[in-house]
């Protein structure tokens, strides 16, 4: 017996009574490293949406309890001044709703560039951090959607390409739509202005036509003209003063052709003695 280990007695035991090790006995193996639990990404993804609603609440109730605070040093400020209770309630009231709209509207936000050693709240320091890493996201360009390890998945890396295909083809045809649509209606806004162009000009051409027509009836005509002419003409001769003109002229032809007359019977009578035959006259 050893410090306490082993038997009283060797008797019966075939041994010398001392605790030895049993060479016999193969121990097995264990691993150098304990196995990672293998965690579902649904259940966990849930937890942290759980986490992150329970945040957000944690810090409403936080903002909450501010504007109770500030209610109840007014309410302290009042009861000091010596206003009623009535009076009291009805400004507290007030001015909580006040506050609690102005919350609403206008949140009050941390600032991601700040240091944290300004925050001491754990949830408002997680707030900033995620603000923190949202915008490191959008200045190296990480998509929201983001799992580590997806850059070296080359099924969802060509699974990206094919959809990003499929994404830029569709905004082709949508782009070719546009343009058909705007040929379309530039077109019929083009028959449009034709057609009323074309039935203003008609309009102005039947216009016109009428015009003309109108002038060449209040016109007189050629057949008009010539009785006027021959009415002018008649009413020149029937003045004295054409009459007399009129006269003279006669008189001036008869005399000149009686002239002729004589003439001719003069040189007829004086080849008829030349030539020895009478000279035929014609009256």
């Amino acid at each position: 017996m050893y410090n306490g280990i082993g038997m009283t007695t060797t008797r019966g035991s075939g041994t010398n009574g001392y605790v030895v090790k049993n060479l016999a006995e193969i121990r097995q193996k264990r691993p150098k490293h304990d196995p990672i639990p293998v965690i579902d990404e649904a259940i966990l993804e849930k937890k942290i949406i759980e986490r992150e609603k329970m945040e957000s609440g944690i810090l409403d109730h936080e903002l909450k309890r501010k504007i109770e605070v500030e209610c109840c040093k007014l309410q302290d400020e009042l009861e000091v001044k010596g206003f009623g209770e009535e009076q009291i309630e009805q400004q507290v009231s007030e001015f909580r709703t006040k506050l609690l709209i102005q919350l609403e509207s206008q949140p009050p936000a941390i600032n991601p560039l700040k240091n944290k050693s300004g925050v001491t709240e754990t949830h408002q320091m997680n707030e900033l951090k995620k603000k923190q890493d949202k915008i490191m996201a959008n200045a190296l360009g990480i998509d929201s959607e983001y799992v580590e390890g997806m850059g070296f998945d080359r099924e969802l890396i060509e699974l990206k390409k094919q959809q990003r295909r499929l994404e830029y083809e569709e905004r082709q045809l949508e782009e070719a739509k546009r343009r058909l649509q705007d040929k379309k209606s530039t077109k019929s806004s083009r028959n449009e202005k034709y057609s009323r162009g074309s039935s203003g000009s008609e309009s102005e051409s039947s216009n016109e036509k009428d015009r003309i027509r109108d002038a060449k009836k209040r016109e007189p005509s050629k057949n008009s003209k010539r009785s006027i002419r021959k009415q002018r003409d008649y009413s020149t001769s029937s003045s004295p003063v054409s009459r007399s003109r009129s006269a003279n002229r006669t008189r001036r032809y008869k005399s000149t052709r009686n002239r002729s007359r004589e003439g001719s019977y003069n040189s007829g009578s004086e080849s008829d003695v030349d030539s020895g035959y009478p000279s035929q006259h014609r009256n």
